[in-house]
């Protein structure tokens, strides 16, 4: 699937989840996402006795967040009559409709993953290798999964945090999804995992180079990936080996640290000096530098001219 068709999947998604959602009790609450990457993450408020769920382009992962109820699915030939409740997640494949119901209709929230195929397949490929065309991730109703509930439980939070949930997270944390899932519940769970390249210490110091001279501008898991010389999924693991810490922590750290030299050594207006440091807005550097440092940038500057 080439870029320009992957977009093309992540506009139908979009498409498909507003017109789904228009004039039903399904509230859109919220949705981050990367088309060039093909990835989105949803939050979704639903009310429902019966939903018949049209099929997605694209695979879908759903935790639900708030459920009063258990959910009992009526369509699909795998888990057919089996009941979600809180803590297990659901796998939808591209392509399959659901047809779920519930029993008093009562409010439920949930938060959505959504990634296309070949997103799964480069994934796929940088854990096991090229012989990997055939993998596919099963319909799944009732999964139990600590370490996958945790993560999308974050996505939801971030997804209704003040400053929503930045792309660069975003990339991250699918990148790490869908390699657990790959993992831990596709059809290649029993293939060996191969050993990837470690990140070397020129590679490091590319990529620190490359965030530091591009800063102020958005900055991709997959821009540093190319810089270093590896895979999305294999630069996310060494970085974090290497760093202590994740691509995407380490830029927000650098952002902070840039808006308190420029804080403490300019007068520029805080919203200049937001863009300055890559943040998406004012209201995103106070929030980001307030959890940072523990008070927002203009006590900061106010603290450091006295």
């Amino acid at each position: 699937m080439s870029v320009d068709s992957q977009i093309d999947v992540m506009s139908s998604v979009t498409d498909v989840a507003l017109a789904k959602y228009a004039g039903t009790p399904i509230s859109l609450d919220s949705i981050a996402q990367n088309r060039k990457q093909g990835i989105a993450a949803i939050k979704t408020t639903e009310c429902f006795q019966e939903l018949a769920h049209e099929a997605w382009p694209t695979y879908l992962v759903v935790l639900p967040t708030h459920m009063p109820d258990p959910v009992r699915k009526l369509g699909g030939e795998l888990g057919r009559g089996s009941r979600a409740r809180m803590g297990a997640f659901s796998v939808l494949p591209p392509g399959r409709p659901g047809h779920w119901a519930t029993e008093h209709g009562r409010t439920f929230e949930t938060v959505k993953l959504l990634f296309t195929r070949e997103f799964l397949l480069n994934t796929a490929r940088d854990v096991f290798g090229d012989k990997t065309e055939n993998v596919e991730l099963p319909d799944i109703h009732t999964g139990s999964d600590p370490f996958l509930v945790q993560v999308m439980s974050q996505i939801a939070t971030e997804l209704v945090s003040k400053n929503g949930l930045s792309d660069l997270y975003l990339e991250s944390v699918s990148h790490l999804l869908v390699h657990h899932l790959v993992r831990h519940h596709s059809t290649l769970t029993q293939l060996s995992e191969r050993a990837g390249p470690s990140l070397n210490r020129r590679a490091i110091d590319r990529t620190l180079d490359f965030i530091e001279e591009h800063l102020d501008e958005t900055i991709t898991i997959d821009a540093m990936a190319d810089v270093a010389g590896f895979s999305a999924f294999h630069f996310l693991r060494g970085f974090k080996a290497e760093m202590g810490d994740t691509p995407h922590r380490y830029v927000m750290s650098r952002r902070v640290e840039r808006c308190r030299e420029l804080l403490s050594s300019t007068d520029e207006p805080l919203a200049h000096i937001a863009y300055a440091c890559g943040f998406s807005s004012q209201a995103h550097m106070t929030t980001v530098f307030r959890e940072s440092v523990g008070v927002t940038p203009g006590d900061y500057r106010r603290k450091v001219s006295d």
